[in-house]
């Protein structure tokens, strides 16, 4: 017979909200204040963007040299 095991509650100083949760709610009863920030948005302009949703992703000097900011 099967041990059945039970996994604990995440950390909430170690997860993300998922897709459809939101992030002040998960983070209600953890923290006073929650800020939301985003990271900048780049697009590619002579890299094949599929590099982006491949296993081996593009690194940071890939982005930099052939990627450019959107504002």
């Amino acid at each position: 017979m099967e041990e059945i095991r039970v996994l604990p509650e995440p950390d909430r100083y170690a997860i993300c909200a998922r897709e459809d949760e939101s992030i002040k709610k998960l983070y209600k009863d953890v923290f006073e204040v929650v800020y939301i920030f985003f990271h900048p948005f780049i697009k590619p302009v002579s890299i094949d963007p599929d590099l982006f949703y491949a296993d081996e992703i593009a690194d940071k000097f890939q982005m930099i040299q052939h990627c450019e900011q959107v504002s």
